[in-house]
């Protein structure tokens, strides 16, 4: 009884392959924020000021996000920024981004520490709380397996994985 292996078809490819270079994209987006909140506790500060702020509804009851706009200025060129946090727009529970963004709102209470090297990049509340990266990084992750599993492994006739390997012709 001979075990046949099936080949893999251009969509199954396509598949693993988007899974794959998704996944990877996404552990190195994740992992320059990172590199970027450790590095942004050295960073210089400087006065700002609220522009203004929006709470955003997350699907979660009793949850939002926080969106603003905050102005300072570095050298005498006054910059925008929009990022209050290295964990970008996570919910959280709506009395408490309303809290953030009242407190941020009074005069000259508002602390940007932005990047001198790129003043472009700045935020409000430097570092990170490495819990919060962790569901990121295991999503990534399934999907780069995922696409491996796709791309390097086939099933043969009766079910079974196999690992897939490349033959020549001779």
């Amino acid at each position: 009884m001979d075990i046949v292996l099936k080949p893999l078809s251009r969509k199954t490819n396509i598949i693993g392959t988007f899974f794959l270079c998704s996944g990877l994209l996404g552990l190195g987006s994740i992992g320059r924020d990172v590199f970027l909140a450790s590095e942004s506790g050295s960073w210089p500060k400087a006065v700002g000021h609220l522009v203004s702020f929006d709470l955003r509804n997350c699907k979660l009851q009793d949850q939002a996000s926080l969106s603003l706009l905050y102005e300072f200025e570095v050298g005498g060129v006054i910059m925008t920024g929009s990022r209050y946090s290295f964990l970008g727009s996570s919910c959280m529970q709506t009395s408490i981004a309303k809290d953030i963004g009242n407190g941020l709102g009074k005069p000259g209470q508002l602390m940007v520490a932005y990047n001198p090297d790129n003043p472009a990049q700045s935020t409000i509340f430097t570092g990170s709380d490495d819990a919060h990266w962790l569901s990121g990084v295991i999503f990534f992750l399934v999907a780069i397996l995922i696409g491996t599993m796709t791309l390097f492994f086939t099933a043969d006739s009766k079910g079974r994985i196999h690992r897939r390997r490349c033959s020549r012709d001779e």
